[in-house]
């Protein structure tokens, strides 16, 4: 039901970012990760800054165990919010199983 309703939004409205948000997280929430990561980095084309979208980036490539490119994603979000505490956290463990 949420991709359809996100989908719908970024149908209506294709450079909002924030609907291509939503939907990558749609996706995310039913197991699709490539589509996920597909709409997530659109929405950090239109929205570079964007640290929803870039926190639940890094979540999505940590579920693929893609390590390197979740820490990246993480430390970006740290650059443009230093207080994010779970992705301080996810940081933390993403790094220690990169070891």
């Amino acid at each position: 039901k949420a991709i359809n309703s996100c989908g719908q939004a970024v149908q209506h409205q294709p450079d909002f970012a924030v609907a291509h948000d939503c939907l990558g997280k749609a996706y995310a929430a039913s197991g699709r990760y490539p589509e996920a990561v597909a709409a997530l980095r659109r929405s950090l084309e239109l929205d570079g800054r964007s640290v929803e979208a870039r926190y639940t980036l890094g979540a999505v490539y940590h579920l693929q165990d893609r390590f390197d490119e979740a820490v990246r994603e993480w430390e970006r979000v740290l650059q443009l919010e230093p207080q994010h505490r779970r992705a301080r956290q996810r940081l933390a463990a993403a790094t220690e199983r990169r070891q």
